[in-house]
């Protein structure tokens, strides 16, 4: 077994390189010991679920405490951060408040590791075998008020000075943000769009254009299976509703578990795609227009 001050430095005689692996979430990308890899591939979730933003993220530091990653977010993530932080065994450097790195052992990052998997089995278990478990409502999202806009999220623009916006893309950003799904472009729609502008470090306008719609819509389409968890999930789960072919007060999705792939699959059979209960380009492309090819 490695030491507990070396085992998650690579400078050390003890990090071996068939020791070394990827975690892939959303967008990042660090390669970490395999001891830790459950913890921080839990911890990535987190990040990509929230909506702050991740300036880097490091693996492989080279410090003689043995760090396994570090995370510098921009702006201060609170107090509950900071605590689901600590419980997963990041600390904020006191140098800088918003650079957390990893300051368990060897020990602890097997522990953790090993409960996290516990935990999701049990709830893919539970959410598997529970005997009442609802079953998902599917119907077509209809309006008849002529002005419906019927064209993909990311689309067109949509501007707050425009009091007649209606339609998918509305939709769409109201099941994303959680906001009333109206299918207008209202007040309460203008103002989660204004935060989440604000998060994003992007001009809290209000509009809609190219460089906010990006912040919904992923620039790589990554392939999605069960288990998946964070952004990219949510933005598919709400591309079903507005698409019209889950109901529109179903539940939006974080996390790729059994009644998400339940989703996916009734979903590819009304979008005449292939029904394997996996996301794939095929279906990003039924879902979304893709600003920046505009």
């Amino acid at each position: 077994m490695s030491d507990s001050k070396g085992w998650g430095n690579p400078a050390t005689a003890s990090f071996a390189k068939r020791s070394i692996r990827l975690v892939a979430v959303d967008e990042f990308r660090v390669k970490v010991h395999k001891d830790i890899q459950p913890v921080i591939e839990h911890v990535l979730r987190l990040l990509s679920e929230s909506d702050l933003k991740v300036t880097e993220v490091t693996g492989w530091p080279l410090s003689k405490a043995g760090t396994g990653l570090q995370i510098l977010i921009d702006g201060q993530g609170g107090e509950a951060f900071a605590a689901a932080m600590g419980k997963y065994g990041f600390k904020p450097t006191r140098k800088n408040p918003n650079l957390y790195e990893w300051a368990g052992t060897y020990e602890e990052a097997v522990t953790a590791g090993d409960a996290l998997d516990e935990a999701a089995d049990t709830e893919e278990h539970e959410l598997a075998t529970t005997p009442d478990e609802p079953e998902a409502v599917f119907h077509p999202v209809t309006d008849d008020d002529p002005e419906w806009f019927t064209g993909k999220p990311g689309e067109r623009v949509l501007d707050p000075a425009d009091d007649r916006s209606l339609g998918r893309d509305v939709l769409f950003l109201q099941a994303y943000l959680g906001a009333p799904r109206t299918g207008w472009f209202d007040v309460d729609t203008i103002s989660a769009v204004t935060d989440f502008q604000r998060r994003r470090d992007l001009k809290p306008d209000g509009i809609v254009g190219v460089e906010t719609w990006r912040g919904f819509i992923p620039r790589i389409r990554p392939r999605l299976r069960p288990g998946d968890a964070g952004r990219s999930v949510r933005a598919i789960s709400a591309g079903f509703i507005a698409a019209g072919v889950a109901d529109r007060d179903s539940t939006v999705y974080g996390r790729y578990g059994v009644l998400m792939s339940r989703t996916v699959r009734h979903a590819q059979g009304e979008l005449d795609l292939r029904v394997d209960g996996r996301i794939g380009a095929l279906e990003w492309e039924a879902l979304f227009a893709y600003p920046w090819t505009a």
